[in-house]
């Protein structure tokens, strides 16, 4: 595989430099979906950490950056390059194959695998889509009355409280602004509700 390939299959569009990237490299560009954004999760070793790739362009050449650590936490960084541009993509994939135990090319396919890290979608910026003008939008539906018994309406509340959560993470030493996973794809969030609607219905 080479990154001319690559570049000429991608589908998303450059993403930003990460902010942890070091200043030579922030003047640069990242190739167009060549980046990820990984995550492993094991309540039962008390593990959230993330691991995080970019292929970046400079008038220097092009560098392999990588940031990993706990969730919440600044983490540590790596910077392999400059060096020849299919080298570095040969390395983005191999990192990539090593943490989730699939091939960057079968990434679209990719399943949860015990000890390796699942890819997240991340939210991209689209200012080509067009605006809804005001009041062309779909009509709101006013508040729907709730039919659970009020122990299971407090449960909802404090699970989804803003306020709660908010406190928890500075209780934490977290800043919700600053979170290494970034923001979330749509796709990613609705994946979550399905997984929130099954253990619902499990129970």
């Amino acid at each position: 595989a080479s990154l001319a390939s690559a570049k000429s299959s991608a589908q998303t569009a450059a993403g930003q430099v990460d902010p942890g990237a070091p200043p030579h490299l922030q003047s640069g560009t990242v190739f167009q979906g060549l980046e990820y954004m990984l995550n492993q999760t094991n309540i039962g070793e008390n593990n959230n950490k993330y691991y995080k790739a970019q292929l970046i362009e400079t008038p220097l050449g092009v560098s392999l950056f990588t940031k990993w650590g706990r969730v919440g936490a600044a983490g540590q960084t790596q910077i392999v390059g400059p060096v020849d541009s299919d080298h570095a993509f040969q390395l983005f994939c191999k990192k990539f194959q090593s943490k989730t135990g699939v091939p960057w090319d079968d990434r679209a396919e990719i399943k949860p695998k015990r000890g390796k890290y699942c890819l997240v979608e991340m939210k991209r910026e689209d200012t080509s889509a067009p605006n809804t003008p005001a009041g062309k939008g779909p009509a709101l539906k006013g508040p729907v009355s709730c039919s659970l018994d009020r122990e299971t309406q407090s449960l909802m509340e404090l699970i989804f409280s803003e306020d709660m959560f908010n406190t928890s993470m500075k209780d934490m030493n977290i800043d919700p602004e600053k979170l290494p996973l970034g923001a979330l794809s749509q796709a990613q969030v609705q994946r979550g509700f399905e997984a929130l609607e099954e253990l619902q219905s499990a129970l």
